[in-house]
């Protein structure tokens, strides 16, 4: 089974460039979908969150804020999943 994650972003954001960056890589090797949300876009995510991006998430639960490795990506859908 695959985990869907969404991607709480703005446009012009190098963390978020970098955090797709993974996200596609792990989308590739069958381990996950996401989608792309831009805060900027709906208001209560903006005033929730304001600058505090990029924010992964599984459901309404945080993974990751600003930055994610190949692995730790990994390690927390293994947890995920269990």
């Amino acid at each position: 089974m695959r985990l869907h994650l969404r991607l709480l972003s703005r446009a012009d954001c190098c963390l978020c460039e970098t955090m797709k960056a993974v996200l596609d890589e792990a989308a590739d090797a069958g381990w996950c979908s996401w989608e792309e949300v831009n805060v900027d876009r709906d208001q209560a995510l903006r005033a929730r969150y304001g600058a505090d991006v990029p924010v992964l998430l599984f459901g309404d639960r945080v993974l990751f804020k600003h930055r994610v490795t190949r692995d730790a990506l990994l390690a927390a859908l293994r947890r995920e999943k269990r």
